[in-house]
């Protein structure tokens, strides 16, 4: 969604609608941050596993583990990324711009820009910067992808063995029981 057709689909509604619209445009946002800090995760527990292969299940579990439930934040995950994947310096700049946009969608945009919800005006702001980050993650993970698409190139990693693990995922994860006594927690899934 462009921010003119955002504007446009905001301006077509109702207050309480253009609120609702609001805060799905900031769930998409939060929900790109998780995309990219996934994105990095898996560049750089792909890059480990191929550079250093593990020789049983529990070693190929202990290097996605180190970067599923890393305290590093995406900054430092970012400079890893910079030095495993080459990235060039510019690529590299974008990033650390993308993730201060995140950092401050994430941690500090309504608690400074609380003000702007009062008013029409303030509100389509709230909107121009959500589908600013929309995009400007969306460009940095098509980035990223490129660079994971060479490495895995080099790596020997083909299209067919990505798949077959992520057949094997949705396997595993299609004959689990969520209900509602399932616990989504990160403490549950470790």
């Amino acid at each position: 969604m462009t921010y003119q057709e955002a504007i446009e689909d905001y301006d077509s509604k109702s207050t309480e609608d253009r609120n609702i619209l609001l805060f799905a445009l900031y769930g998409r946002a939060m929900y790109r941050a998780q995309v990219l800090e996934q994105q990095a995760v898996n560049m750089l527990a792909i890059y480990k596993l191929f550079k250093s292969p593990p020789n049983t299940q529990e070693e190929y579990q202990e290097i996605w583990n180190r970067y599923d439930f890393s305290r590093s934040t995406l900054g430092i995950k970012a400079e890893e990324i910079k030095t495993s994947y080459s990235l060039s310096e510019q690529d590299s700049l974008e990033f650390k711009k993308v993730i201060t946009l995140r950092n401050n969608l994430t941690h500090t945009y309504f608690r400074f820009n609380d003000n702007l919800f009062f008013s029409d005006a303030g509100k389509k702001q709230m909107i121009k910067d959500f589908i600013h980050f929309l995009d400007q993650s969306k460009a940095m993970d098509n980035k990223l992808m490129a660079y994971m698409e060479k490495y895995n190139k080099k790596a020997g990693i083909t299209e067919e063995r990505i798949q077959e693990l992520l057949a094997g995922v949705k396997e595993e994860w299609s004959n689990k029981q969520i209900d509602h006594n399932y616990d989504s927690t990160i403490k549950n899934n470790q």
